[in-house]
């Protein structure tokens, strides 16, 4: 039973970010032998029984060649990460990151590892190793910072002033250190190479196994042992470990060798010696591409291992190998644990690219089997690395959902836009659901994450067992709305007459939900052939519609079991599914299909490309397993593969999982992994670690694929001469243009050219001189294609031998055309025809016009008509044009304007002016283009006066013109106070304010409104109503006291702002003799303590009030008056109450005064 993924992009648009192809390192081309698997496929439509279907296309194809994998850059890597000042990458056996440095430290550190739950794992304090001590037994010198040298494989450090060189190399089980020691140090006694411990680690020595133990917190990390020395002439040397104080190293009797030495231990991980192996933790279960996490413009990869135990057993992780310029990181970002009892984290993943709109790529991943079956996903955000401490992929999940009991919830996995939203859905598969019926759920995304509830679900139906075991998503018949489609696959469905003959289904998006009836589905009819075990959806045929391949691994041919095969349902506009085809397998037993995957664009040719797993494929080691890729064209995938890798070791599982990894390195071509997920590890002491897994990373590139072949470097293309097969030289397909400055010579196939060569990637030859000396009208020289030969023939009829010409205005000539070769002698005459009279139209460039547009088209006296489009001679009506609407007042002159009034034929015009409607007005001369009236003063304001123009060219009248005239009354502007008299006086005298400069803009009769705004005591006021206002200050005044008067002038219409003044009065002259004091008691009232009125201290009109248009606000008083009728003026009267509050001042006491 084998649980996997989808391993495609989510969606074309990730699809099409990168242009990419297959690196010429790894392809072959196909060989031409034949296969003898010619059984016929099974088709199943939605509405039809199981029937056979001579319309799924099967091909007999060749075997295809092969080509041994290099091994990955990832997991079990013999690569390190390289820059100027480090070497570094992650040993899994080890279960740390490794890092060299130039300096010549050594430093071992843990894989940032996560729980799901976000909690970083305990990290193990780095284990650093200096530079070493070297020397004789008593005489042990420190060597300096050595000169280093970092490959890909290994790290040197050259000590030159010892004659010593440490060498480490990294293997599956650790770090291979060896020691070159060229020469042989000066003094006696041993020969001692030493380390100083790294501070808080123990180190001991076990004597009888002469291993050096090295202990964190009371756990064995790491040891050394399998210590090894040579000298050159290939004899061992005693020599054994040693820990003193707090340092450790190496004792070795050279006495009786002969140098150079070779001293080779080993530093490893005490599990791996002690099980023999790495736990069958199946490294490369699943393999899928991640998509860009980090937003550093290379795509990442994400690598499961379900099996993979660390305090849970079989808890599961996954790992995360980030892209580069330099291809996949040989150092792990991450890891990230379940730390669930047999949840098998890794099982299956899908990459969801962007889901919350931050710029970087998301994953979900599932643990199948946690908590009892009931399964749990997770989705976890990409995040930046910009800092080293950062890993590419947040530990904590943005996203969690669980299934129920048995559900086994996320056995499959995937997404895209299922209800045309635009915003990317999680398909998951719960197989173990209803009893193991099985069950597909989706769950919608909202821009950020997906719903907490199941949106929408599909039951199997009862007798159908493990449905959705497998799942792809994609659109495959190009609706409208953009809509993914669900195909869902139930390998161990069972048929009427064949049991596990399998089951796909296919569910069509809409914006409503993707339907719960399934649209479309195939069955398949032979017993235990296991249609449906893998699914894949993509675009292999560039029509813009995703197509369908499931695989059938055990199927049987005629002559060969379980060889497997792959079926290819094309998506179609039209309605899915459009053609179809069948790709066999290629040897009996190898389950061909048993994983299908889109690997992405390898080529760049705009076409997907798919990869099939053959993980029991057998050949010259049993089991081995294979991987094919077969390219997508746009007649479909090719029958052949263009490459075939196959696994190194029997039984490891290769081909077992595939995927396109994306665009790894940022060439533009996307490239593939293949997992061995039960690969045996050497653990390079002669051990193997058991089902420890490996991956394998392939990069894409350009191909040389021409006539359904795939041609080697040197090739010449079959259809063009002047280009060869060059896949690194940089071009899309492969194909490099021979150089220009070869001058390479080819056949163009063209008998009339000659000295043909390669020009740009094109046979150029140049063309043979065939012209005739001298010309002869309608006859040229040619060459006979057919032999090659110079002939001389008239020219056709429809050659233009005389350009066509105007002898006038209105004389035309048209063109002269050759008459073809009448005498059939190989030449021709050309005929000139006779002269046309064009009027009333005019000439044009040899040719009479028959219509127009404009009147300059026309003859002269002619005009064209724009009902007809024809040139006329008749005469036309004048235009009358009355002139704007106007706007008058009352009393003015108004002049009407007709000059705009016109005659097409440019005649003098006469004009008529009559008025319409409105009071009665009198022209001054009603003839004129320009007549002038007064407006009476007798309209009303808002009256229209309407007026009507007809105009004569001396033959017809215009259509009338109207214009009108709007009579507005007089504008009215509010009048403006002013007051002037007297600043200063003293108590008892009399004085007069004017408001004789007050004024009005259209010169109204003025009405004055006078009030006293403040001071006290209280003068002696005269008529408020006069221009001039008499008042007499009272005699007890005993303090300087300011008075403000305010003045408000009336046109008859508004009142003006209001205007004040200040009188500054003074006491007079008082005598010795004082008056007897009287008490009028203490302030009467709530507001006694207050003064009335505005105070001096106040600016003079603060309390004015808004100005009132109508009828005026009183100002100072704290009192709003109106006058009796809208728009009249104020009067004395109704100041009254306003000049009674100002004489509440008048009760404050006062002294006698003389």
């Amino acid at each position: 039973m084998f649980m996997h993924c989808i391993a495609r992009k989510n969606g074309r648009a990730q699809r099409g970010l990168s242009l990419l192809a297959l690196a010429a390192s790894i392809i072959a081309s196909s060989a031409a032998c034949g296969s003898d698997d010619s059984s016929t496929a099974e088709i199943q439509s939605a509405s039809a029984a199981l029937v056979e279907s001579k319309d799924l296309k099967e091909q007999v194809v060749p075997t295809p060649k092969e080509s041994s994998p290099a091994p990955a850059q990832a997991g079990f890597m013999d690569k390190f990460d390289i820059t100027h000042a480090s070497a570094r990458a992650t040993s899994l056996a080890l279960n740390a990151n490794i890092e060299f440095l130039a300096d010549g430290t050594l430093a071992l550190s843990s894989i940032p590892s996560f729980g799901v739950d976000g909690v970083a794992k305990p990290e193990v304090s780095p284990y650093t190793l200096g530079n070493p001590l070297f020397g004789r037994e008593g005489n042990v010198r420190d060597l300096k910072t050595p000169e280093v040298q970092f490959d890909s494989t290994s790290v040197r450090y050259n000590y030159a002033e010892a004659n010593f060189t440490a060498i480490y190399e990294r293997r599956p089980q650790g770090i291979k250190q060896a020691y070159k020691v060229r020469k042989s140090p000066e003094g006696k006694g041993l020969l001692i190479l030493k380390y100083n411990a790294p501070e808080g680690f123990m180190h001991s020595l076990d004597v009888s196994t002469n291993t050096i133990q090295i202990d964190k917190d009371g756990k064995t990390r790491f040891q050394l042992r399998d210590l090894v020395v040579y000298d050159a002439e290939s004899r061992r040397l005693p020599a054994d470990f040693f820990v003193e104080d707090d340092q450790f190293g190496y004792a070795i009797d050279d006495s009786d060798a002969v140098y150079p030495l070779d001293i080779d231990p080993l530093l490893n991980s005490p599990e791996t010696i002690v099980d023999g192996e790495n736990p069958n933790s199946q490294f490369g279960y699943i393999v899928n591409q991640a998509g860009d996490l980090n937003n550093d413009g290379f795509d990442d990869v994400v690598i499961g291992e379900p099996k993979f135990a660390n305090g849970e057993t079989k808890e599961g992780r996954i790992i995360i190998f980030l892209g580069s310029a330099t291809g996949l990181s040989s150092t792990a970002s991450i890891a990230i644990e379940s730390d669930l009892i047999n949840g098998e984290m890794g099982t299956s993943i899908e990459s969801l690219g962007d889901i919350n709109g931050d710029n970087f790529a998301d994953v979900a991943v599932s643990a199948p089997f946690s908590n009892g079956l009931t399964g749990k996903v997770f989705v976890f955000g990409g995040q930046d690395t910009t800092a080293i401490v950062d890993p590419a992929l947040n530990p904590v999940p943005v996203y969690t959902v669980q299934g129920n009991l048995s559900d086994q919830l996320g056995a499959s996995l995937a997404s895209g836009d299922v209800n045309c939203d635009g915003l990317t859905d999680l398909v998951v598969g719960a197989r173990g659901r209803n009893s193991g019926r099985g069950s597909i759920v989706a769950y919608y995304g909202d821009g950020t994450s997906f719903s907490a509830a199941s949106d929408w679900s599909v039951d199997a139906p009862v007798g159908v067992i493990y449905f959705a075991f497998d799942l792809a998503v994609g659109n495959l018949n190009g609706d409208a709305n953009l809509c993914d489609d669900i195909a869902v696959s139930a390998p161990y469905w069972n048929s009427q007459f064949a049991n596990n003959s399998g089951q796909i289904k296919v569910y069509l998006g809409d914006t409503a939900g993707p339907s719960t009836t399934e649209d479309w589905k195939f069955e398949g009819s032979q017993a235990s052939s296991f249609h449906g075990l893998s699914l894949t959806i993509d675009d292999f045929n560039g029509d813009g519609v995703d197509d369908l391949v499931f695989g059938a691994n055990l199927f049987d041919s005629p002559t060969q079991n379980d060889v497997g095969r792959v079926y290819v349902f094309y998506g179609d506009a039209a309605g899915f599914p459009g053609d179809s085809a069948i790709i066999n397998g290629f040897t009996a037993n190898e389950r061909f299909g048993s994983f299908v995957s889109s690997a992405g664009d390898l080529n760049a040719d705009g076409y997907a490309d798919l990869l099939v797993g053959a993980f029991k494929h057998t050949d010259n080691l049993n089991e081995q397993g294979a991987a094919y890729l077969f390219p997508g064209t746009a007649a479909g995938l090719l029958q052949t593969p263009s490459w075939t890798g196959k696994g190194t070791q029997a039984g490891s599982g290769f081909g077992r999982s595939v995927s396109g990894a994306g665009d790894v390195n940022g060439d533009g071509y996307d490239d593939f992994l293949v997992g061995a997920y039960l690969a045996d590890v050497d653990d390079g002491s002669g051990g193997t670690l058991t089902d420890a897994g490996q991956v394998f990373f392939y990069l894409g590139g350009p191909t040389c694929f021409a006539d359904g072949e795939f041609h080697q470097d040197g090739d010449v293309n079959p259809n063009n001469s002047c280009q060869v097969c060059d896949t690194s030289g940089g071009s899309i397909d492969g194909w490099m243009n021979v150089d220009d400055a070869l001058a390479k010579s080819c056949d163009d196939g063209n008998l009339c050219t000659e000295n043909d060569v390669c020009v740009a990637g094109a046979c150029v030859g140049t063309v043979k001189d065939c012209a005739l000396d001298p010309a002869q009208a309608c006859t040229i020289g040619v060459c006979d294609p057919t032999d090659g030969v110079c002939k001389t023939e008239g020219l056709p009829t429809t050659t233009q031998c005389e350009p066509a010409a105007c002898v006038s205005e209105t004389e035309a000539v048209a063109a002269g055309f050759c008459d073809g070769d009448p005498s059939n002698d190989g030449s021709g005459v050309c005929l000139v025809p006779t002269t046309v009279d064009c009027a009333p139209f005019k000439c044009d460039a040899g040719t009479c016009r028959t219509s127009c547009t404009r009147d300059n088209q026309c003859a002269a006296g002619a005009w064209c008509d724009s009902d007809t489009n024809l040139c006329s001679t008749a005469n036309r009506a004048p235009t009358a044009d009355a002139g704007a609407d106007q706007i008058a007042t009352m009393g003015s002159t108004v002049t009407l304007d007709g000059t705009a009034s016109s005659d097409p034929d440019g005649d003098t015009l006469t004009y008529a002016w009559t008025q319409t409607s409105g009071e009665p007005v009198t022209f001054v001369d009603a003839t004129s283009a320009t007549p002038e009236f007064d407006v009476p003063n007798s309209a009303n304001d808002q009256d229209v006066l309407e007026f009507q123009l007809v105009v004569n060219d001396g033959t017809v009248d215009s259509a009338p013109s109207d214009t009108s005239v709007l009579v507005t009354a007089r504008p009215n502007t509010k009048p403006s106070a002013v007051i002037t008299g007297p600043t200063t006086a003293e108590a008892g005298e009399m004085i007069t304010l004017s408001a004789a400069d007050s004024s009005d803009p259209e010169g109204d009769n003025l009405l004055y409104t006078w009030s006293l705004v403040s001071g006290e005591p209280a003068p002696d006021l005269g008529d408020a109503s006069a221009q001039d206002y008499e008042l007499t200050f009272p005699t007890d005044v005993t303090s300087p006291t300011t008075y403000t008067f305010l003045l408000v002038v009336n046109d008859g219409r508004v009142n003006s702002n209001p205007a004040t003044h200040n009188v500054r009065v003074t006491p007079a002259e008082v005598s010795e003799d004082v008056g007897p004091e009287t008490d009028a008691g203490p302030d009467a009232g709530p507001d006694a303590e207050s003064d009335a009125g505005v105070d001096a201290g106040d600016d003079a009109g603060v309390d004015a009030g808004d100005v009132n248009e109508l009828g005026g606000d009183l100002a100072g008083s704290g009192c709003s008056c109106s006058s009796g009728a809208e728009g009249q003026p104020l009067t004395p009267g109704m100041l009254f109450g306003a000049m009674a509050l100002g004489g509440l001042a008048l009760a404050r006491r006062r002294r006698w005064m003389n």
